[in-house]
């Protein structure tokens, strides 16, 4: 075998081996079929639940981060169909991710957007963040849909598709 082939070859599993060792590309068995029960509290400190729908609607939990281009593109839209007809019912959980160091650049970007839905901080507790790391949230954006009974029916990752959300969510109020 040529240095050549062989360093293509050393390569190649290298990546390999690094794509394995980090779980990358996440699985759909990597993230729980169910809602768990999640408290978090908004700029003020009022605490929220997000957890099921009592009022049998679905629940929208998105997971952002300031610094990420694709989530600044995808709350404005968020937010125009929270305020639709066709999201009544539908309770909308904006979870920032960004930690309290990063508090008034989040604080900002929301005074600019507005964006008419609840907006949480997830934090730290003991090691790990309250509601990414129970939902195995590793990158933003991340969208989950969840019925009133606390079944997750989408989550997507990256790239949002609003269409494929607005027909999860209509098929299953």
């Amino acid at each position: 075998m040529s240095p050549r082939a062989s360093f293509r070859l050393a390569a190649a599993v290298f990546l390999a081996a690094c794509l394995l060792l980090s779980g990358f590309p996440a699985r759909a068995a990597d993230y729980p079929k169910t809602l768990p029960e999640i408290r978090l509290s908004d700029w003020d400190g009022k605490e929220y639940v997000i957890t099921r729908n009592g009022d049998g609607g679905n629940v929208l939990i998105f997971f952002w981060s300031v610094f990420c281009p694709n989530c600044k593109e995808v709350m404005p839209k968020l937010a125009k169909y929270a305020s639709s007809e066709a999201s009544r019912g539908t309770k909308f959980y904006a979870v920032n991710v960004d930690g309290e160091n990063f508090k008034n650049a989040v604080k900002a970007f929301l005074d600019d957007v507005r964006p008419g839905y609840t907006v949480v901080l997830d934090r730290f507790e003991k090691g790990a963040m309250v509601a990414a790391d129970p939902l195995n949230v590793a990158k933003t954006p991340t969208l989950y849909l969840v019925t009133s009974t606390g079944k997750v029916i989408l989550r997507q990752e990256i790239s949002i598709d609003l269409d494929r959300f607005e027909k999860a969510n209509s098929a299953k109020k």
